[in-house]
């Protein structure tokens, strides 16, 4: 497994749209990588994505969220979301799969490995915060032996301080609250060893996100 270090503290502006990659490609400093979230994208859009890829001087997450998930488009299947993510692996820094579909992912898993990419494996909370549930999926990632836990959830003062544990253990994590309070998690995990925080380059796609810039420059100085 990579070894990163939970003092790396990297910035990353998600991308939803082409607006989006247009800030990314103008805009220097803003952001360490860029996610781009596939699934707000249709496939007649994948030959043009990937050319600005080529270009696109920045470290990139390629994610195809699960609609279960939070995700946007309605790719029917698995299979299609695997051949989506295994179409991208060549542009990809890193790849983002959800911990309750890894066991559908092991030969994307597999093929991102061989490429020397990245893994992170990612679970959602989008009602009440599930300490129990986080736990059992922190170990869902240590256990397909993926890079990175990512964790989100709409929580409360009380859930924050219940989710800061799940920096403790064997696995770099990325962790972030939604909705009312997203916005202090977000600054208050950065400085708790979150390694990767994400921000908005133009709208936001998720309640409780900074734009990128503002996230890294507050962070920074605290």
């Amino acid at each position: 497994m990579k070894q990163i270090s939970n003092n790396n503290l990297r910035f990353v502006g998600v991308i939803s749209s082409f607006r989006d990659f247009q800030i990314a490609g103008t805009t220097t400093g803003c952001c360490d990588l860029v996610e781009v979230r596939l699934d707000y994208f249709s496939k007649q859009d994948f030959p043009k994505i990937e050319g600005v890829l080529k270009e696109l001087s920045l470290p990139t997450i390629i994610t195809v969220r699960d609609e279960s998930e939070g995700g946007r488009s309605k790719y029917d299947s698995q299979k299609e979301r695997a051949e989506i993510y295994e179409r991208f692996i060549p542009h990809a820094t890193m790849i983002d799969i959800e911990t309750l579909k890894l066991h559908t992912m092991k030969y994307v898993l597999r093929k991102a490995r061989d490429a020397g990419v990245v893994t992170i494996g990612s679970h959602h909370q989008f009602t009440v915060f599930d300490k129990v549930m986080a736990e059992s999926q922190k170990q869902v990632a240590v256990r397909n032996n993926v890079d990175i836990f990512k964790f989100a959830s709409v929580a409360s003062v009380t859930d924050m301080i219940e989710m800061s544990s799940l920096f403790e253990g064997e696995i770099p994590c990325s962790i972030m609250c939604m909705g009312e309070f997203g916005k202090i998690s977000r600054l208050l995990f950065s400085r708790l060893g979150s390694v990767l925080n994400y921000g908005s380059l133009g709208e936001a796609i998720v309640a409780g996100q900074w734009p990128i810039g503002e996230l890294k420059n507050i962070a920074k100085k605290l």
